[in-house]
Parts: C-alpha cells; structure tokens; sequence
C-alpha cells in the first residue's frame, strides 16, 4: 500500500523510437495511499507522465517534490486522474516541468478537492491544453483568479471545469492573459451553483472560436449583454446555454458581434423559465446555417417575434427549433418568409401543444424542404391542422 523508496531507473532502448516514460506505472492500483517524495529521482529522462496514478482512488497525499527532478516531461495527462481522496495539491508540484505543455484532465474526478492552489502552473508557460484538468471535481467551491495567469500559450480550455457543481462563482480575469484560447467548449458545463458571470469573463479571448456547451446546466439567473462582445472569431454556439433552467431572459444584442457564427444548435434548449426572445437576437448572424433545436422545451415562451430570423437567409435546418415550447399560443405568419433555402423543418413545432390559429403553410411555401416529419405532431389545436398534409404531422 506504500511506495518508500525510489524508483530505480526505468530502461528504455535509446535506439526506440519511443520517449521515455513514466505513464500508467501506477494505473488502478486502488489500495495505494503513499508515494515517497523521491520516487522519480532516478528517471531524469522521463518524457511523459500521462495516467501514472491513474485510479489510485486511495492515494491521500502528492509529495511537492515528486517530479522536481523530471524536468523534461512534456504530458501530464490523467496523471491524478480519479484519485478521489487527494483533498489537496501542493503549489509547487510542477515548478520544475517548464516544458510540459499538456495537463488534459490531470485531475479530472478528484471529488475530494477542496482548493486549488492559485501558482499551481505558475511556472508552466509552455502548456497550450487545459482540457478537462477538474473535471467533475465536486469538492471545489472556488477557482483562484491567477490560476491561468502564466499561461499565456493556452489555447484549449473544454471541460476545464465541467461537473464542478459546487463552484460558486468564476473570476472575471481568469482568462485575461490566455488571448491564443479558442476552445471553452464545455468549460463550465454543469456547474449549477453558478449564478452570474462577469461581462469581462472573454474580454480579451479575441481568438476563441468554440463556446459550445459552455454554460449548459449553470444556475445562471441572467445573462451580461456584453458577454461575448470582443469574441468576433466565434464560429459557433451550440448548447451554450442548454438548460440553464433558472435563465429568464435573453440579452437582445447578445450575439450582435459574433457575425462569423454558422450554428446556434440547441442554444437555449431547455430553458425553461425563458419568458420571451429578443426580436432582434439574431439579426446580425448572417452566416447561421443551423437553429435546430435552439429553443427546443423552452415552455414558458408564449410567443415568437415574427422577424427573429429575417436577417438569416441562408439557414438550411429548423429541425425542432421549437420542438415541446407547450407555452407557445400561435405562430407569426411570416415567421420563415426569409429563409427560402430551409432543407428541414423536422419536428419544428412538434408537441407544441398550446398552438392555436394557423398554422403557416411551409408545405406550399417552402418546396425545397426534404425533411418535414413531425413538424406539427401533437399540434391539434391549430385552426387549419386537419389542412396540414399527414406527412407534415406525422
């Protein structure tokens, strides 16, 4: 159960085309609860350390010199991945590792984490992934506000945090000096204790191109109009807002900057409490190919501004952009005037089951859609249902 002495030097071909390695030594061993602090100082050549404790759900302690003399290791991928008892991290642990440049998930499922210390990478400015590295680690209450201050060549942050469900709050600079990111897909996924966000959380991430999923399940109350405004390289928004269930409104210039993005697919999917969309909340999103699903089960919505996507002519799927908004009383006539390029309204305003009056007649109006299944399932309390071809409703 206890390591008390060092490695000896692992032996490796140095005519192999394979690095010197210290991963996945360790891997599954369950009942391990101790590591000496010396126990890589025979193995200075050691260029990956990727899974080496991986599942040592045991292991209560990481020694602050453990890689101190492993100066070359570029990976610390999974290394403490699932080692649910450690409560802590010592600061300096990876001081020394100047040239690591990836840390994806290195303590993903450390539920037992209370803190982070705020210099963790303080000295690592060569990593350029972050990805997943506290996934689902439950114990966090709070991320220091220097935690990424240092790594001014990180570009990928997805799932950096996802999971984290006690997290209260997010620093507004704790992104400010990554300006290469382009990746926050997932970031704070999950995070239900999360209320608010500052309006300076992406300032200054000019190049980020992904916000997918970024927010889905925070208990955000509200959204800042400015959130997104210096982020013009953005190409996409899918899930971003995916059940937020305590979200109410929508900032109507949200997205006003963000003119390159092509899909806004199940943005705000499953935001319950929405009582209204902006009717302008799309109107500088020209490039928008894809609204499938984007306020799909968003049953407090009553209605639906007839103009909202006049600006996107060149949207090709609807499918099930208001698919379950049992809330909605009637569809705008012209609602889809402009998008004569539309390929699928599949499931579109299926189980909508508080429409009344007309439906509009997309069957005669749109002829180059192929795909209608189910666009007026359920929607029996339209005025002109028994109008609409079965094929559009079943």
């Amino acid at each position: 159960r206890k390591i008390e002495t060092a490695l000896p030097a692992l032996s490796y071909n140095p005519n192999s085309t394979k690095e010197p390695t210290l991963s996945y030594l360790f891997k599954d061993c369950g009942n391990l609860s101790y590591i000496c602090e010396d126990l890589f100082v025979n193995n200075p050549d050691a260029m990956t350390a990727e899974g080496t404790f991986l599942n040592c759900s045991s292991l209560a302690e990481i020694p602050a010199r453990l890689f101190e003399k492993n100066t070359l290791i570029r990976t610390f991928q999974h290394t403490f991945r699932n080692c649910s008892s450690l409560t802590s991290i010592p600061e300096e642990l990876f001081r020394n590792n100047m040239d690591a440049n990836i840390f994806d998930s290195v303590f993903a499922g450390c539920t037992g984490l209370g803190s982070i210390p705020e210099k963790l990478f303080a000295r690592n400015t060569e990593v350029y992934s972050f990805q997943g590295i506290f996934f689902n680690c439950t114990g966090l209450t709070e991320i220091p506000a220097r935690l990424f201050e240092k790594n001014i060549s990180a570009r990928y942050f997805s799932s950096a945090f996802y999971g984290c469900s006690n997290l209260t709050g997010i620093p507004e600079n704790l992104f400010a000096n990554n300006i290469l990111a382009t990746t926050f897909d997932s970031t704070f996924r999950g995070c239900s204790g999360v209320t608010e966000i500052s309006p300076k959380l992406f300032e200054k991430n000019s190049a980020a191109e992904s916000f997918t999923a970024t927010f889905w399940a925070c208990g955000l109350t509200s959204i800042p109009a400015t959130l997104f405004e210096k982020n013009i390289a953005v190409l996409g928004f899918d899930s971003v807002f995916w059940d937020c269930a305590s979200l109410t409104s929508i900032p109507e210039n949200l997205f006003a900057k963000n003119t390159r993005v092509t899909s806004f697919n199940a943005a705000f999917r499953g935001c319950s409490r929405l009582g209204s969309i902006p009717e302008n909340l799309f109107a500088r999103n020209t490039e928008v190919r894809d609204f499938g699903m984007v306020f799909q089960d968003c049953t407090s919505l009553t209605s639906i501004p007839e103009e909202l996507f006049v600006k996107n002519t060149g949207v090709t799927s609807f499918y099930g952009t208001f698919c379950g908004c049992s809330g909605l009383g009637s569809i705008p006539e012209n609602l889809f005037v402009k998008n004569t390029g539309v390929r699928s309204f599949n499931r579109t305003f299926a189980w909508c089951t508080g429409l009344g009056g007309n439906a509009p007649r997309l069957w005669e109006t749109h002829l180059s859609v192929t795909d209608y299944t189910w666009c007026f399932v359920g929607c029996g309390g339209l005025a002109n249902y028994d109008e609409v071809p079965n094929a559009w409703k079943q």
